[in-house]
């Protein structure tokens, strides 16, 4: 009897998913190469790598954290780099950017009327525009301005995302925006 996959089920239940005879060694067998894969992966004893991915696990939320509110400091400092017509643009380019961080920051410049241009740079390029203007229009921006850079988007008049696969070209897409 080899158990395979402990699952929630119902409210505060659990289902147990389970092989036997030659599956279940099969099961045991597949079960052993990847966990040998995953202690290469790891660099460390067998024995070692419960401790050392709950630190990992661990590190990784504290990283994310940090990330979430670097990000909320960095916007909080954000003045206008542009007026036009009577309504602030602000715009700004980040390295890795907490997504919910910019989309809180986008909103709450929407709802003051002025227009949030940001651009989030990773293994790819994330973009947000959002307008508290009637007279900017986030998704028929995105739907112009994207597809030059190889990018799409998608969202409404007041608030659109998207992104674009090049990060050499971030600078470039956000000054276009």
């Amino acid at each position: 009897l080899k158990i395979t996959k402990k699952a929630s089920a119902w409210k505060g239940g659990f289902e147990i998913h389970f092989e036997i005879g030659d599956k279940a060694k099969d099961a045991s067998i597949d079960y052993a190469d990847l966990a040998m894969e995953i202690v290469d992966c790891i660099g460390c004893k067998p024995s070692d790598a419960p401790k050392a991915v709950m630190n990992m696990k661990a590190e990784l939320e504290s990283n994310r954290r940090i990330l979430k509110e670097t990000t909320k400091q960095i916007l909080s400092n954000l003045s206008p780099v542009a007026e036009a017509g009577g309504v602030p643009i602000y715009s700004c380019k980040l390295f890795g950017a907490d997504r919910n961080a910019l989309n809180d920051a986008a909103e709450s410049i929407r709802s003051k009327g002025g227009v949030a241009a940001f651009v989030s740079v990773g293994d790819t390029v994330s973009v947000m525009l959002a307008s508290g203007s009637p007279d900017v229009d986030c998704k028929k921006i995105f739907n112009d301005v994207l597809p030059m850079f190889g990018g799409r988007g998608g969202g409404k008049p007041g608030f659109a995302q998207g992104g674009i696969p090049d990060k050499d070209r971030a600078d470039e897409a956000l000054k276009a925006l």
